[in-house]
């Protein structure tokens, strides 16, 4: 996520959702379970631009990736 943006969140892995969100978990141990993130393993790419309005009710074709050079001259 760095790459699309400074202040990204952190996706953590499913099987450390509950010591994470236990308030009993002590500050280190919450703090060891930040190396529990997914963000080498997203995967992201360019949909078309009606994706940005909630007035399109687009199926599958509001989100396949899309060539830019084809779609938009670019």
């Amino acid at each position: 996520m760095v790459s699309l943006h400074d202040r990204q969140p952190v996706i953590l892995a499913p099987e450390v959702y509950d010591a994470w969100l236990d308030p009993r978990t002590p500050g280190g141990e919450a703090k060891a379970l930040l190396s529990h993130d997914l963000d080498d393993q997203l995967q992201f790419y360019r949909v078309d631009r009606q994706v940005n309005s909630s007035k399109n009710k687009g199926g599958d074709e509001m989100i396949t990736p899309i060539d830019m050079r084809t779609a938009y001259g670019i």
